[in-house]
């Protein structure tokens, strides 16, 4: 979203762009139309030539407070003049024991002991190599199953990756897509809709063809093949996580026109109207 108050200055952009392998990209697009950001301060980003764009996502959901807040700046140059770094093995310093602890103090019963992490992605492997851990030293190494949740996003390691629901993070890694369960699942979902939807339509195109077809039926019969096949769309979409959404990938370009096949005829809030009536409603 872009505001139109005053800007900061424009910055210099290099020539070249090709270097940079960008993550959940379509890199070749973005490098023939590149979207740059120079700054940032408070709710706002500042581009490159000087735009000033509202931060709606704060980050990525990690810039709650806000940018460029002099707090939080002061407190990082602070503690990076008097410590700007401590080996994790085998020493400590004192805040990261305070922050553990105020973290333990605040996570329900049972859930007191802290294990820091330098991401998400980190975060998840070592939870994942935590509970396999826990088994094994209980005696029960053959607790190895890891169960994941659809449509998941659990960062970019192997181990988030193996329990994740984003089909195009696994796929390059040699693993079957159809060996994970929610995957399989959520296809057969799909599957059962559709064969649904298209037994529908064959009744409705005999009805057609005898002439015994109503407006009713047909009603019903737009309004729920095009309610289903966006949400069989959105469905798979989901399975494709970040890479659902550039156009390079053929279902971004089936969820955009899914989403105008319930508009075209009449939209379903007309067919509705339509059941409606012949309901007596």
């Amino acid at each position: 979203m872009l505001d139109k108050s005053p800007n900061s200055a424009a910055v210099n952009v290099p020539n070249d762009l090709a270097a940079h392998w960008m993550p959940f990209t379509a890199n070749r697009a973005f490098k023939k139309a590149p979207r740059l950001l120079a700054g940032a301060k408070d709710m706002h980003y500042f581009t490159v030539d000087g735009r000033k764009i509202i931060d709606a996502a704060a980050g990525m959901w990690c810039c709650n407070a806000g940018h460029g807040r002099t707090q939080i700046s002061s407190a990082i140059a602070k503690q990076a003049e008097a410590l700007d770094y401590a080996p994790p093995f085998q020493f400590g310093i004192p805040q990261a024991f305070e922050l553990a602890s105020r973290i333990a103090d605040l996570a329900p019963a049972g859930l007191d002991h802290v294990f820091f992490c330098n991401s998400g992605s980190e975060a998840a492997d070592t939870a994942l190599k935590i509970a396999l851990a826990y088994h094994q030293l209980n005696g029960q190494g053959t607790r190895t199953r890891l169960i994941g949740r659809e449509r998941g996003y659990h960062g970019v390691g192997f181990g988030g990756i193996s329990v994740g629901g984003i089909v195009a993070n696994r796929k390059a890694f040699g693993t079957p897509v159809a060996s994970f369960q929610n995957t399989k699942f959520e296809l057969a979902a799909c599957s059962t809709e559709v064969e649904a939807a298209q037994a529908m339509l064959d009744r409705a195109v005999a009805l057609h063809v005898d002439g015994e077809l109503s407006a009713a039926d047909a009603a019903r019969v737009k309004l729920f093949c095009t309610e289903m096949q966006q949400r069989v769309v959105d469905r798979c979409l989901q399975l494709f996580g970040g890479y659902g959404y550039m156009m390079e990938y053929p279902i971004a370009r089936l969820y955009t026109d899914a989403r105008v096949a319930r508009i075209y005829a009449g939209t379903s809030e007309v067919m509705k109207v339509i059941i409606a009536k012949s309901l007596g409603l």
